[in-house]
């Protein structure tokens, strides 16, 4: 199952920056309406150790993305605000952006994620769908990365092409699975990604 765009009307609403949810409608005569509806703004344990850890993570593997490629750099959000995406890569002196890039980091080996979950990578469908309205909307890929921290690797997949459209196979079902960082439980619609085919680098 796809989740695909949803099309809407004309009528444009401005965003407010400190409000809990926020809508933004983007409105053009061709194509249809965009619409994007922003991560509700809660800190979500970001400020906790194990938040303070996950970022900690994901920069080192945005680091590392970014020595095997000499070429690019990446731009990130605050570390202590919760974002849409968690940074974007770019190309020429930070001048032109390549992707927009989601980190996940996992405490598993590859051989587990290959034997106990099927090559499956579980990221929530709400950030897959933001990821891929934000990378056609900039006109770029999306991609995730997952860092298994054990392994000292990282497996990187694209998602969607700078249309919007996935490139990967991916199924989405609801399914309970851990709140935030810091743990708890939530039923909520999930993607679980094929990372079979991913590109592998060391960290």
């Amino acid at each position: 199952m796809t989740t695909t765009l949803q099309h809407r009307g004309t009528a444009t609403q401005a965003p407010s920056l400190n409000s809990g949810w926020t809508q933004l409608e983007f409105s053009q005569s061709a194509p249809p309406v965009l619409s994007l509806v922003m991560a509700k703004k809660e800190k979500l344990g970001i400020e906790t150790m194990k938040g303070k850890e996950a970022v900690k993570r994901e920069r080192e593997a945005l680091d590392a993305f970014c020595r095997h490629h000499h070429h690019m750099d990446y731009v990130a959000p605050p570390a202590d605000e919760p974002a849409v995406v968690d940074a974007f890569f770019t190309v020429n002196s930070g001048k032109d952006l390549y992707a927009v890039v989601e980190v996940k980091s996992r405490s598993m080996t590859k051989k587990k994620l290959a034997g106990d979950y099927g090559w499956e990578m579980l990221i929530t469908n709400d950030k897959v769908e933001r990821g891929r309205m934000m990378g056609n909307m900039l006109c770029s890929p999306f991609v995730v990365i997952l860092y298994l921290v054990p392994d000292k690797i990282m497996l990187v997949q694209q998602i969607s092409d700078k249309y919007g459209d996935l490139t990967v196979d991916l199924e989405v079902r609801e399914t309970i699975s851990q709140k935030t960082v810091n743990g708890g439980e939530v039923l909520r619609d999930n993607a679980f990604i094929n990372m079979k085919d991913a590109k592998e680098y060391k960290v």
